[in-house]
């Protein structure tokens, strides 16, 4: 660029530019609105390797960079400010027409605005310095704008919205400026990087809206595997503790804790460290919440199920009967409980009412239900061969599935409405209480009962060793042993804790 005295002419864009600043002048005085700004003149288009040349010839330095956004900082201040004053003009015109009087200051207030907006537009350098400053790239949303809508009061716009929403402040706005641009000074101290900084893919939502089930794929392998561990506590729980729990979903998150606490290892920390990871996202924490909750009701439904599929083989419903024969049997055999005694005679009509919860459904249905060869059931198998009994909660939640299956004949025609949760939940309640008074006034009969009944089910399914092994120590592993010895030679352990050993 050349240094020499004489005075540059100004160019026909300052010109323009000068000649619109007066002819604001003139209107503010006669409250006019101002013309519009002249478009500026469109440039003869280049094609890729001039514009390529072009871009690699300029010079832009760390100060005129800086100047870049101390402008672009003010010109966001002014458009801020004029989208303020617009929506004190609509206030005040708004109250001015409740009250039928219009505003004397209204227009201005806005030509002086945009007086002031342009008069610091003008001392912007001359055509040769900003000629230095790399072409601006016309957005596609400007591009799409209404004929009588600019940029800049689109923009403005924009910024009054956030405002009224007390997210964005003018300060702020100036400070997002230079957010995305990196100074970064060449060998010679005179060169720059622009650099976005914002990320390339915005980060996606943990939880996808859908309308049906949520199924596995949402989750991660780590936390598929705990969630489907949890499913094996949860229909344990179910199984051997509380057949329909008072708050599910605190019953659910129980069965996670309890799944990573069991497990030890490298196991034990997997499981861990998913269950952690996943409760700091509420939403995936409650959609693995639910996730789980399925195989609370899957137990009960299979149970409904192959409730339905024994009266046949059992009690002869419907069998060969007719519809008047299958309402006769399924009100005797509801009446007083029949279904679940011993002794049963379908002909005479008769149960032996000494042998309470023993009748002839129970085992093939707690059987085929958690003591097949699939691994659903394995956790709330493993618990009654642990505690050596059919719990409680087991055979209340039997009787409740024997109840409605015989409800779904009792017009002598299958029915095939689903069992609500309130109706089942009342069915097994009641089935429980009977069950709780008969350990209450027999407790030694009824857990003969339950004995009994879970080493028939091992019997039937050729896993008695789990229950003899629990039970029969290995012939001869301990013999000759002298444990009285043994027990005066030991000391205990606090004793030894100080205490160095061999």
């Amino acid at each position: 660029m050349s240094t020499g005295s004489r005075a540059r002419k100004p160019s026909a864009r300052l010109v323009e530019s000068r000649e619109h600043t007066e002819a604001i002048a003139i209107a503010a005085g006669k409250k006019r609105k101002a013309p519009a700004p002249p478009l500026p003149s469109r440039r003869t288009s280049l094609n890729a390797a001039e514009k390529d040349a072009a871009i690699q010839m300029q010079k832009i330095t760390p100060e005129q960079a800086r100047q870049v956004l101390a402008h672009n900082a003010e010109m966001q201040k002014a458009a801020a400010a004029q989208a303020s004053a617009k929506r004190q003009q609509r206030k005040t015109n708004t109250a001015a027409k409740k009250t039928g009087e219009t505003s004397p200051t209204s227009v201005a207030r806005a030509d002086a605005l945009l007086a002031q907006e342009l008069a610091s537009v003008e001392e912007v350098e001359d055509e040769d310095v900003a000629a230095e400053r790399p072409p601006l790239k016309k957005s596609k949303r400007a591009s799409q704008l209404p004929p009588d809508v600019s940029d800049d009061e689109e923009l403005a716009k924009g910024h009054g919205d956030a405002e009224e929403d007390d997210e964005v402040s003018v300060l702020g706005a100036a400070d997002d400026l230079s957010a995305g641009i990196a100074v970064i000074e060449d060998d010679d101290g005179n060169g720059i990087e622009i650099i976005d900084l914002t990320p390339a893919t915005p980060p996606k939502n943990t939880v996808r809206e859908k309308r049906g089930k949520i199924g596995q794929t949402l989750f991660t392998p780590r936390t598929r595997h705990l969630l489907n561990n949890a499913k094996l506590f949860a229909r344990a729980r179910t199984a051997t503790e509380e057949g329909y729990a008072t708050d599910p979903s605190s019953a659910i998150i129980k069965d996670l804790y309890r799944t990573a606490e069991r497990a030890t290892g490298t196991e034990g920390e997997m499981r861990r460290g998913a269950l952690q990871r996943l409760q700091q996202d509420i939403p995936l924490f409650e959609a693995g919440i639910t996730y789980v909750g399925y195989s609370v009701t899957g137990v009960r439904s299979e149970m409904n199920s192959k409730a339905k599929d024994l009266l046949d083989p059992v009690y002869g419903v419907p069998g060969a009967l007719s519809r008047e024969g299958i309402v006769e049997r399924v009100a005797w055999l509801s009446e007083g409980m029949n279904y679940l005694y011993g002794g049963l005679d379908l002909k005479a009509k008769k149960v032996d009412r000494n042998q309470p919860f023993m009748g002839p459904i129970i085992k093939p249905l707690i059987s085929q239900v958690f003591f097949g060869k699939g691994k659903a059931n394995s956790e709330a198998r493993r618990a009654m061969v642990h505690e050596k009994v059919i719990p409680g909660n087991l055979l209340a939640l039997v009787g409740s599935a024997v109840e409605n299956a015989l409800k779904a004949w009792s017009t002598g025609k299958n029915s095939e409405t689903a069992i609500s949760e309130d109706s089942g939940r009342e069915s097994y309640m009641r089935h429980m209480a009977d069950f709780v008074s008969l350990q209450e006034k027999a407790p030694r009969f009824t857990m003969q009962v339950q004995y009994k009944l879970l080493r028939a089910i091992l019997s039937d399914t050729n896993k008695t060793h789990l229950l003899d092994g629990a039970l029969i120590c290995t012939p001869g592993a301990l013999e000759g042993v002298d444990f009285a010895v043994l027990e005066a030679s030991a000391k205990d352990v606090s004793d030894l804790e100080n205490e160095d050993l061999d």
